[in-house]
């Protein structure tokens, strides 16, 4: 069964939206060690020891002017050859649901997994970074129409299977297709779970937030979860089923999207990555962002 990654605001999922190649930000890495590592994040205009008093925070929170010469290039100069682009359109009518897409290998395999908390627009876009290891891919997703936070057979919840292009450039434009498939079962090769907890983000409440797996070799993308709205509770609890594996290296990687355009700029957003070789039980990582600071289970 499908389920969504487990997001603290009442909802519970298994999982990577606009990658904007954030997770090639390299800040520290730490073997397999239950250490903590300190972040430093651009932008700190407020108190991360204790949540905001007053609405003066909020204007703290706003990033400074940055220089035009200043601007996050990383992104732009790295290789897009293999990363799958993929819109949404003439979802208006599912505005306000979750959606997951879930890339399978040729060989049955799981191979990433995708989840946007809400659909924001009905053409939501995000991309996934080096994620076409073979045009033999298919995509598998769906919306959860009655939002409970599993998958429900058909015609409960909508789900549909599609082809990936068979040559470059790999992007999707997708529409709820005329007719739905059955994707329950699960992919082949069990594997497991990216999880994360995180606390403090009171003084960014309504700001989106996204979290991103990669592989640290080879920067494959394996998960992402799209927040379009960090909740009052300034909680986030989340679990991507499946996508890791014991023996390969991983770097997570989040931000808060503090200037509101919609992707990573290392001068206007709160941000923090951790690399770690995967055990045998899988990759749990932690923020607390009231003292600043990020560590692995």
């Amino acid at each position: 069964m499908s389920r969504w990654p487990a997001v603290a605001c009442g909802w519970s999922v298994a999982v990577a939206c606009a990658c904007t190649g954030a997770g090639v930000v390299e800040m520290d890495a730490r073997s397999n060690d239950s250490v903590a590592i300190t972040d430093t994040p651009t932008v700190l205009g407020h108190d991360h020891v204790s949540p905001p008093v007053d609405a003066s925070d909020e204007i703290d929170d706003a990033p400074d002017a940055v220089p035009a010469d200043a601007v996050d290039t990383v992104d732009a100069e790295r290789d897009r050859s293999r990363d799958l682009d993929v819109r949404l359109t003439g979802f208006d009518g599912a505005v306000g649901r979750r959606a997951q897409f879930r890339l399978v290998g040729a060989d049955g395999r799981l191979e990433c997994v995708a989840t946007l908390d809400t659909i924001a627009s009905g053409t939501d876009h995000f991309t996934l970074q080096n994620a076409v290891i073979d045009p033999r891919m298919r995509l598998d997703w769906w919306v959860d129409d009655n939002a409970n936070g599993t998958l429900d057979a058909l015609p409960v919840d909508r789900a549909w299977r599609t082809p990936l292009p068979s040559s470059q450039p790999f992007a999707m434009a997708l529409g709820p297709l005329a007719t739905p498939a059955d994707i329950s079962a699960a992919p082949g090769v069990p594997a497991r779970d990216f999880e994360g907890h995180f606390t403090g983000f009171e003084p960014h409440v309504g700001f989106a937030f996204e979290v991103t797996l990669h592989t640290t070799d080879t920067a494959r993308s394996v998960g992402l979860l799209h927040i379009s709205s960090l909740p009052a509770s300034g909680i986030v609890d989340f679990v991507i089923d499946g996508v890791v594996r014991p023996g390969v290296a991983y770097t997570a990687f989040w931000y808060i999207d503090l200037n509101r355009n919609g992707r990573f700029d290392r001068f206007g957003d709160h941000y923090a990555t951790i690399t770690t070789m995967l055990n045998a039980t899988g990759f749990v990582i932690h923020h607390d962002h009231h003292v600043n600071r990020t560590w692995q289970e």
